[in-house]
């Protein structure tokens, strides 16, 4: 509290002043070390460690001594004097090892690491190690439903805490509900009830059968497109589908050829198949057509679908007036977007004083969206699929949407 440094020192008292202290029995270089220091607290509060080194470790009875704190002046403090035990030899306390939770549900697929949290106290000097152990379960182990690292554990003295991960993995081959049950071992006695924790992982039956995306669009010239189915996770067992034509305004073997098919997804395997869409150069300007594919008759009949529509849309190039450089999107001279098709981004410059813009991908979803705009614009789109866009310009008396291509 004062405005000035001041000074104090630390020493011991040991089995040479036992007339003073009869329960002291620790001799200094004997059983233990510690070197009297002298130091100088700055004004406020302030700390300093002093270390006490154990000597002689082989003792079979407990020592003592005391550590004395003085100040050249005065001391306020009652509590300047430390008592230290050093425990013998055979010295064993028991150590507590504890799950945090007795049970652990989740739902399969919903979780990928589980973390299962762990409380250690060892009251001992000594390394306390263990192990955590599989001692009933009916998933698949390992690298199957679920994988932990089972090594050997240490800790110190005192409290710890950590937490132990199990990662489930490929939980849909289990076709049901899976349990584990796992065990806390150690080498010494545990004073603890909860060394034993139940995980249950709940199959809801979620594998998905889905296409890759609901659409895209591609250029009649690129000759070969493809569509394409997954499943969300392995199973145990193998799956099937049917992949046939559903609609759409594109002639089937004049503008495209699509073979329905039934494709097959092996036991075991994680996958995503393609099926190729062939376009056809009929040499005619007809605009732009779209193939609409679906996804029937999935087995197991109990899986579930995912997308089960995929509308491919064929660009007519032929007519589209999609060509490189600068492009009109209106007979208005006042607005005008470039280049077209684009890479990154593209410019829109018109004379118009208010309006607002918006950009819409193959399946109607606006992917940009700005309002009350003025003059010229330079929209950064780099993050865009590929495909076609309708770009759309408004200000309440006038509208206008034009297509542009994303290479």
């Amino acid at each position: 509290p004062n405005p000035f440094y001041i000074r104090y020192s630390t020493t011991n008292i040991d089995c040479l002043h036992s007339y003073l202290y009869p329960n002291i029995n620790a001799c200094y270089f004997t059983n233990f070390y510690f070197n009297p220091t002298t130091y100088y607290a700055p004004p406020g509060v302030s700390i300093v460690y002093q270390t006490a080194y154990i000597v002689d470790q082989n003792s079979t009875s407990d020592k003592y001594f005391y550590c004395l704190l003085r100040n050249i002046d005065a001391n306020l403090l009652t509590d300047s004097l430390l008592f230290f035990t050093i425990k013998h030899v055979n010295y064993f306390d028991t150590p507590t090892l504890s799950f945090n939770t007795n049970s652990i549900t989740i739902v399969a697929d919903s979780f990928q690491h589980v973390g299962i949290p762990i409380t250690i106290i060892n009251p001992n000097m000594k390394p306390l190690y263990f192990l955590i152990d599989t001692i009933q379960t009916s998933a698949t182990y390992p690298g199957i439903n679920y994988t932990f690292n089972n090594q050997k554990y240490g800790y110190g003295h005192g409290i710890s805490h950590d937490t132990f991960w199990v990662d489930f993995i490929n939980t849909h081959l289990t076709g049901d509900t899976i349990s584990m049950t796992f065990a806390l071992r150690n080498d010494s006695v545990n004073s603890s009830p909860d060394t034993i924790i139940n995980i249950t992982v709940i199959d809801t039956g979620s594998l998905m059968v889905s296409f890759l995306g609901a659409g895209l669009s591609h250029l009649k010239s690129d000759s070969i497109g493809y569509v394409q189915v997954y499943t969300s996770s392995f199973a145990k067992f193998p799956i099937s589908v049917d992949v046939s034509y559903l609609t759409g305004n594109a002639i089937r073997d004049t503008d495209f050829t699509f073979n329905d098919t039934t494709i097959v997804f092996p036991a075991f395997s994680f996958d995503t198949i393609s099926l190729p869409v062939v376009m056809l150069q009929d040499h005619r300007s007809q605009g732009n057509t779209q193939v609409v594919l679906q996804l029937t008759n999935v087995s197991p009949s109990n899986l579930q679908y995912g997308i089960t529509q995929y509308t491919y849309i064929i660009i007519d190039d032929e007519d589209s007036g999609l060509v490189s450089g600068v492009h009109l999107i209106s007979t208005d001279n006042n607005i005008k977007a470039y280049p077209n098709p684009f890479d990154n981004a593209i410019n829109i410059e018109t004379t118009l004083t208010k309006y607002n813009i918006n950009i819409t991908n193959s399946i109607g979803e606006i992917v940009y969206d700005l309002v009350d705009q003025h003059g010229n614009l330079k929209l950064n789109l780099y993050g865009l699929p590929t495909g076609l866009y309708l770009v759309r310009l408004s200000n309440g008396e006038y509208s206008y949407t034009k297509k542009i291509l994303k290479l």
